[in-house]
């Protein structure tokens, strides 16, 4: 909307009206179990507002070390929040474990199976597997948080598998008869694998669903013709943000659980914004944003604290394509790269310059280049692990024409190739919790 912040404000308000009837009928319950547990949650950090997922203003997580070299992580995980009104642990742990997962040809077939790499730093390694389940040409997987859990959609949009990596199983959760739909798409998955969101293709709308593990409970959140991207799913399971297109435009919308309300961010600008990530915790979003006639310049904005910031305009990267944000877990840290605005569509997918942008200092970081790494060859789609330490992606190393997996600090600017030939020959986009 024109008025980004009134709308938040407003969002924000009506949570609250919620929480209090519900805090309303809890006392109508009577008092038995009074004083039960009383003062748990006291003086906790990070008690804000109860919130369409935007804080109540101040620094963005102020506790956090910084990414720009002391080797901080985002250790928001295991305090007490209020979210929605109600006291909340977190649910991801503060894990130094690293899962990145891919998926390789079968030998000798036309199916691919699930692969993971688990360490503990990138060069030490813990647990290296793949599963046996085969599968026909896979989605891009999607990891949880916490590292133990893997969605991805099986070939034509069939079904949703969901992979267990502490027991190696791999079940199915949905598939598109079931759902009454073409095909189920690009799900997303929440720690402990409590709460998955995806799309449903119809024969003329696209949904978006999220799925309530624990209930079976299905909520359809959004119908809509013409195009709707890749749900982006906070942790608690009660906010998701993606891009639509409902007026021809595309804009940024955020889902509430709690209210059952979608809100449009980005009402009434003369842009096209897309690819939202919302931060792990749900209080920071970022997308990318162009103008409707030339979308090669594009910039990397981020809503945080009830208002809008544009992280590249009145640098030196606002005449560059900005695109592929992510967030470290506390939305603290943006990482995003850049591309000459003149590079062709095709020449997208090089590994191009990244930045680390601080919230909290609204300063940028560029990284160096990747040593060993043939940038001037396509690489795949990056991701960014949660806590905002490392990248992955595949691309040849220098001298070769066959590509690895790579992990790159965002704060040393090193590179390890975990994954290398001949197994990581045909090895699919990786991604990375």
């Amino acid at each position: 909307m024109s008025d980004l912040r009134k709308a938040l404000r407003l969002f924000q308000l009506g949570v609250v009206a919620a929480a209090m009837t519900v805090a309303a009928c809890d006392e109508e319950r009577g008092s038995e179990g009074e004083g039960e547990g009383e003062g748990e949650g006291e003086g906790a950090e990070g008690e804000g507002a109860a919130d369409g997922g935007l804080p109540d203003g101040g620094p963005v997580d102020a506790g956090e070390p910084d990414l720009g070299g002391d080797g901080g992580v985002d250790e928001w995980a295991g305090r007490v929040r209020k979210k929605d009104g109600i006291e909340a642990k977190e649910l991801a742990p503060a894990s130094s474990k690293i899962t990145v997962v891919y998926t390789q040809p079968v030998p000798g077939g036309t199916t691919r199976r699930l692969c993971y790499w688990q360490g503990t730093s990138p060069t030490q390694e813990t647990k290296r597997r793949c599963l046996e389940m085969r599968i026909g040409n896979p989605s891009t997987p999607h990891v949880s948080p916490d590292g133990d859990w893997v969605a991805f959609a099986e070939a034509g949009g069939t079904q949703i598998l969901l992979a267990d990596l502490t027991t190696d199983t791999v079940s199915s959760v949905m598939t598109a008869n079931t759902a009454g739909a073409l095909a189920v798409r690009n799900p997303v998955i929440s720690s402990g694998g409590l709460f998955l969101a995806y799309q449903q293709a119809h024969a003329t709308t696209t949904n978006l669903v999220r799925l309530e593990r624990a209930r079976n409970e299905e909520t359809t959140f959004w119908e809509q013709q013409g195009s709707t991207g890749t749900p982006s799913l906070a942790d608690d399971g009660k906010q998701i943000v993606f891009h639509s297109d409902p007026t021809g435009n595309n804009d940024i919308f955020l889902w509430n659980a709690v209210l059952r309300d979608t809100k449009n961010l980005t009402e009434s600008e003369a842009y096209h914004e897309k690819d939202p990530r919302l931060s792990v915790n749900g209080d920071v979003l970022c997308y990318r944003q162009s103008p409707q006639s030339e979308g090669r310049v594009g910039q990397i904005l981020v809503i945080a604290d009830e208002a809008k910031r544009d992280i590249c305009s009145g640098y030196s990267l606002a005449e560059l394509n900005n695109y592929d944000c992510h967030l470290s877990s506390t939305g603290r840290h943006v990482v995003f790269r850049s591309l000459p605005a003149t590079t062709a569509r095709t020449e997208w997918l090089k590994a191009g310059t990244f930045y680390v942008y601080d919230l909290n200092a609204d300063s940028h970081r560029q990284l160096p280049e990747p040593v060993g790494v043939d940038i001037t060859k396509p690489s795949s789609l990056w991701r960014l692990s949660s806590d905002g330490r490392y990248i992955v992606f595949t691309a040849p190393p220098t001298g070769s024409s066959n590509p690895d997996v790579w992990l790159l600090s965002t704060i040393t600017g090193e590179t390890w190739p975990i994954i290398q030939t001949p197994e990581a020959e045909g090895t699919g986009a990786p991604a990375i919790n």
